[in-house]
């Protein structure tokens, strides 16, 4: 214990005293520390871990403070409880905050929480040196870790920092070999696919399929072979297309737009042209928001349902599981456009 305690110390940001007494209580809690316990004496961990006396004594006096351990005459500090329900303190690493997405999947969260988890919250924004300091602030300060992992391999080392068994990873597999951890998905081109299958009776009418599909918005770049493979297999003419083209607009073609961008220019010009969507010309969009709902009386969507996933997050984190492997579904959801 001592020797485990004393290299972790060493490396953690965490004030010591604080350090001491969350590494007591989860040595209580996973039954290593069994009530009746001695916990070594002050000047016996001081010296091992190379600190003040000071600092020790006020570990064991918060310990005491929350009836977890007593300090009886000519026996020192005894384990008097074998369980310990503290406040879970948890970093969550998001991709970005400022869309629509990831404000319902933030709701989910919080709307499903309780009251045993403090959360602290972040976004990398697609900047690996971001990534990277981030996680390398939060390691060891806090007692689960949720992160929206990068494809890009530079930030997969601090990654594998993070003890396994305190991470999960959410929204795109990332590949981090050896990274063992809690996982909740979404597949990113079967459910996809089978989504577009379900919108097959709607598309037939169109002639000639687009999918706008831009790289640096950052969207699973497994969606275009996908698409592809839909669009095969159902022997549909398709393009791929890195931003809105005009000159494509025309009668019978159908749109799957990836990025609000692309969306809005797509129905602007459209009204230029006079043509009306679904009639004219069909169109789904990438990622479900509150606003599609009413935006040209409803666009019609593939995406996961971002709250629910909120709520998944929200349920690990009161009950940890680091075996958790989920996978969320795409769902196809059809508005006016099609």
């Amino acid at each position: 214990m001592l020797k485990k305690l004393a290299s972790e110390l060493k490396v953690s940001h965490v004030p010591k005293s604080k350090f001491i007494e969350n590494f007591i209580i989860d040595m209580i809690n996973d039954g290593k520390l069994k009530k009746g316990s001695k916990l070594p004496s002050i000047n016996e961990l001081a010296n091992s871990c190379k600190i003040a006396r000071e600092t020790v004594v006020k570990s064991y006096n918060l310990l005491k403070s929350k009836g977890l351990v007593e300090s009886r005459h000519g026996k020192g500090f005894i384990v008097i409880k074998s369980k310990y329900r503290k406040v879970a303190n948890v970093f969550v690493l998001l991709d970005v905050m400022s869309n629509a997405y990831k404000e319902q999947l933030v709701r989910g969260i919080n709307e499903n929480i309780g009251g045993k988890v403090q959360i602290t919250y972040n976004a990398h924004r697609y900047n690996a040196e971001a990534f990277i300091n981030c996680i390398e602030n939060a390691i060891g300060r806090f007692e689960y870790y949720v992160i929206f992992a990068m494809r890009d391999k530079t930030t997969f080392k601090s990654v594998l920092k993070i003890p396994q068994n305190k991470l999960m990873l959410l929204d795109v597999p990332a590949n981090i070999k050896d990274c063992d951890c809690a996982q909740i998905y979404q597949n990113s081109d079967t459910n996809f696919k089978r989504a577009l299958s379900e919108a097959l009776p709607h598309l037939k009418k169109y002639k000639k399929f687009y999918m706008v599909f831009d790289p640096a918005h950052h969207h699973p770049v497994e969606r275009v072979d996908a698409f592809k493979d839909f669009c095969n297999e159902n022997n549909f003419h398709c393009e791929i297309l890195q931003s809105f083209d005009k000159s494509k607009l025309e009668r019978e073609t159908f749109w799957m737009i990836m990025s609000d961008i692309h969306l809005v220019d797509l129905l602007l010009f459209a009204k230029e042209l006079n043509l009306k969507v679904k009639d004219d010309f069909g169109v789904i969009t990438y990622d479900d928001t509150p606003m599609k709902k009413v935006v040209a009386d409803g666009v019609a969507t593939i995406s996961i349902d971002f709250y629910n996933m909120g709520k998944l997050v929200a349920e690990q984190l009161q009950n940890w599981n680091p075996e958790l492997k989920l996978t969320v579904d795409s769902i196809f959801t059809r508005r006016s456009t099609v």
